[in-house]
């Protein structure tokens, strides 16, 4: 990565679970895998899991 460019990050959102799926795409650098929720009530849990993922996880620039 050159100096100066930020990275954008990659997460993977499969419906599979299967550890080699998972591990492949560790191996072609995402940055995470979640794995989808299979109906629709559990979209609410899922998507406020991932929000937190994200939010405990990223580190905004310093401002210039």
């Amino acid at each position: 990565m050159s100096v100066g460019r930020a990275a954008i990050p990659v997460i993977v959102i499969s419906y599979s679970s299967n550890a080699e799926d998972i591990t492949e795409c560790y191996r072609q650098k995402a940055n995470a895998y979640m794995v989808k929720a299979t109906d629709l009530k559990s979209w609410a849990q899922y998507y406020a899991q991932l929000c937190h993922f994200w939010m405990e996880t990223i580190v905004l620039p310093k401002a210039a």
